[in-house]
């Protein structure tokens, strides 16, 4: 006879005691074999707990604690819950509670700056844990791979044929990594197919359309028969998503998420949810298409008003130069051409090796020049023979 055992992901609270006024848990199961997790399609053995230790150790011996679990929305999206973290696992070892292997926490503590400002949601777990263990419990959020164990121990990362195997055909759980156990409501009604995508798809998810081709078979595989369990709602949902949305690759794929999110959500619904997703969307395009142009609009204004300015400058030095029939001072752009910026026959600026320049290149410019510094009428021009 197979040994007879199942797999579960989740654990009550159970062999643990509470220290109110440290703000702390001691000895907490995190995790415990002989389980069943429903939708999971995984069992849990002895190996299971030792390869989570492993991975603990390995990442410094701590775990974080969490609420509750991230919905599969904001683990798609990569959602960052850091903050709403209260606290720590520490003094982790494999243990036994009913003649069954566990991980077992050898102490729970919050975060100083979390009891501070979170006192009272502080309180309230700790005292459920003390008064009504059995109402709530710890759900570890493992990654790995699932094995198929001979009666031998030999393990199969396909299932063999002819071979018998352990706890009646169903894969055990090897784990990879494991990194935070969150307090749930109800330890057993973790979303399996959740579970599913999140171990399928890895810590790094691949979005969008390009995810598409893994999240279909992600889908179906969780679906499909598994230990004795079917779930032909779930394959024909499936389907019907397929037939709504298979022509728009990008629509079909929020589609899945959405039933990945809710499974018990109609086509109708998800058809609604989708649109207002679209609607979001649009107005958030808008929005931002909105603000885009207030900020060109307000930096054309910041243009003209110092082109304006700058006109404004120009049109004084125009009338002064006007006023007093003088150029100097006047930069009109003519540096380097051979036109002296300022008048070197005008008082105050007189240059003879430039005078004597111009009136060697430029004799009626220079003329024009010194007529305009000595405040007389520029000569007129000589006339050319025809």
């Amino acid at each position: 006879m197979p040994e007879k055992s199942s797999l579960h992901f989740s654990s009550p609270v159970r062999r643990f005691s509470v220290d109110r006024e440290a703000g702390q848990m001691s000895d907490v199961a995190l995790l415990t074999s002989g389980r069943d997790a429903k939708g999971h399609g995984f069992y849990i053995d002895e190996r299971t707990i030792e390869t989570a230790l492993e991975v603990i150790v390995e990442n410094g011996g701590k775990l974080q604690a969490k609420i509750c679990h991230d919905n599969f929305e904001e683990w798609w999206l990569e959602i960052d819950r850091l903050m709403e973290m209260p606290g720590w696992f520490e003094s982790i070892s494999k243990g036994s509670i009913d003649g069954e292997a566990a991980l077992i926490s050898g102490r729970f503590s919050f975060y100083e700056t979390f009891l501070r400002d979170h006192s009272s949601e502080a309180s309230l777990l700790l005292e459920m844990a003390e008064k009504t263990p059995d109402l709530f419990g710890l759900s570890i959020e493992p990654w790995g791979y699932a094995v198929f164990v001979a009666l031998d121990g030999t393990e199969y990362s396909q299932k063999p044929e002819d071979v018998e195997l352990r706890y009646e055909g169903m894969p055990a759980f090897r784990v990879t990594d494991l990194r935070a156990a969150a307090f749930v409501s109800d330890p057993a009604a973790n979303s399996g197919l959740f579970a599913q995508l999140s171990s399928f798809f890895g810590k790094k998810r691949s979005k969008g359309v390009d995810a598409l081709s893994r999240l279909i078979p992600a889908l179906e595989n969780f679906s499909a028969p598994s230990a004795g369990n079917t779930n032909q709602n779930q394959t024909d949902m499936i389907e019907q998503l397929k037939k709504k949305f298979g022509d728009d690759e990008a629509r079909l794929s929020r589609a899945l998420l959405l039933h990945a999110n809710n499974p018990k959500d109609s086509i109708e619904e998800i058809e609604k949810k989708l649109k207002a997703q679209d609607e979001a969307e649009n107005l958030k395009a808008i929005t931002e298409e909105r603000d885009t142009l207030k900020t060109e609009k307000t930096a054309l204004e910041e243009q003209l008003k110092t082109a304006n300015t700058e006109k404004e400058d120009l049109q004084k030095k125009y009338d002064d130069l006007k006023d007093s029939g003088f150029t100097g001072g006047l930069n009109t752009g003519t540096a380097g051409s051979g036109v002296p910026t300022v008048n070197p026959f005008a008082e105050g600026s007189v240059n003879l090796t430039e005078q004597i320049r111009l009136k060697k290149e430029n004799p009626t410019l220079a003329a024009t020049l010194e007529a305009q510094a000595k405040g007389l009428p520029a000569p007129a021009p000589e006339k050319k023979d025809a």
